[in-house]
């Protein structure tokens, strides 16, 4: 009985510190995603980051890696960001990711808050699903128009 509970031990111990390491090394993926695709504009790294069937759970952009790209490199010719990451929390193959992003348009600025969700497949994100809101008055406005 004692050999039993050992094992189940060592393999609870185990199986929990391979997921807790999985989740890690899925935070940092997403956040370095974010940092250096999202709102850096290095739009080709994308294809370090999604897989090529990347679906995209926002009826405003694209799905497919390439229609990202696409999408992206389009924001990116208009707007610099700036990126403010407030946390960052993963359980399995699940990162959440809540940030503020300021875009500099021409002759404005724009302040969204977001909080997006990604689905981690075999080391690359595969899904993704966003809640995303201007951080004033004027920036909700701004976005209500653009969608």
């Amino acid at each position: 009985m004692r050999m039993l509970a050992l094992a189940l031990s060592l393999w609870s111990l185990i199986f929990v510190s391979s997921a807790n390491a999985d989740s890690d090394a899925n935070k940092a993926m997403v956040t370095e995603f974010y940092e250096k695709v999202v709102a850096g504009g290095d739009i080709e790294l994308a294809d370090q980051f999604l897989t090529p069937g990347y679906i995209q759970h926002n009826p405003n952009v694209p799905t497919g890696r390439d229609a990202f790209k696409s999408y992206f490199a389009e924001i990116h010719d208009t707007y610099d960001i700036d990126l403010e990451i407030l946390s960052v929390v993963g359980d399995g193959d699940m990162v959440v990711i809540h940030v503020e992003q300021t875009v500099h348009a021409a002759f404005f600025d724009i302040s969204i808050v977001a909080m997006d969700r990604f689905r981690i497949e075999d080391g690359l994100i595969a899904e993704h699903w966003d809640v995303v809101n201007g951080k004033g008055a004027f920036d909700r406005f701004i976005l209500s128009i653009a969608q």
